[in-house]
């Protein structure tokens, strides 16, 4: 299994894509950051992805940005509900 600073340094390295991939899903920088957040922590503790080849984990850190995207909108829409006392 891969040890922490192992698993930081690969997610350091991916961090440009992880955050190109989720920018061209929100069309925003701030929203960006935050999905890319999410999905590189859900990448971190996803024991499915380390166990990955480096060269298929594209379309797994792709489905990662696009499940941390719909989760980052559900919870705004959720903020907006409660916010107007819905």
């Amino acid at each position: 299994m891969y040890a922490f600073q192992q698993k930081v340094a690969e997610l350091r390295e991916i961090e440009p894509v992880v955050y190109t991939i989720c920018l061209s899903l929100t069309d925003n920088e701030q929203a960006a950051c935050a999905v890319a957040k999410r999905a590189l922590t859900a990448l971190f503790q996803d024991n499915e992805f380390w166990k990955l080849d480096v060269r298929n984990r594209r379309p797994y850190i792709l489905k990662q940005c696009l499940r941390s995207q719909m989760g980052q909108e559900t919870t705004n829409f959720q903020k907006k509900q409660a916010a107007a006392g819905i």
